[in-house]
């Protein structure tokens, strides 16, 4: 794929450096959100590992799903979707790729999550259904309206 240098912006100093305070933060987002759920799950080793010590079941989902509601998802119900699209807007340098990259992404993220919540509820019911109305999906801190 082409890379069109095309530059939206550049910031000149001391913008560049003040701008990756926000991006560190996004990534300490991204680090907080990780310890929230199983990466051994997410990455798919315990569904190996129970298979290999015949604990899986092929009538059941791969996954063992856990609804957590603390942490930082208090906040936002897709806080890594939050975190990492803060990471990639807080730029020094944005040119035309990146930023069409950037969007897709969140775009992407944005339809994904649908998808996922539609999965949730169906897992934890009225439980999760709650959650989504009184927390919002992506951007904490939004006002929710009582649905």
């Amino acid at each position: 794929m082409p890379k069109p240098l095309l530059m939206i912006y550049d910031l000149p100093a001391p913008f560049d450096i003040i701008i990756l305070i926000p991006q560190f933060i996004a990534l300490a987002g991204v680090i907080w959100s990780l310890r929230y759920f199983s990466l051994y799950e997410f990455a798919g080793i315990n569904q190996v590992l129970r298979w290999k010590n015949n604990l899986y079941n092929e009538n059941e989902l791969d996954e063992k799903l856990t609804l957590r509601i603390e942490g930082p998802y208090k906040y936002s119900r897709h806080p890594l979707y939050f975190f990492i699209i803060a990471f990639m807007f807080f730029r020094p340098a944005m040119n035309l790729f990146y930023l069409v990259f950037t969007i897709c992404t969140t775009v992407y993220f944005y339809i994904g999550s649908i998808y996922e919540e539609k999965k949730l509820a169906e897992a934890f019911g009225e439980r999760y259904i709650s959650y989504m109305r009184s927390v919002s999906r992506i951007i904490p801190f939004t006002f929710r309206r009582n649905e």
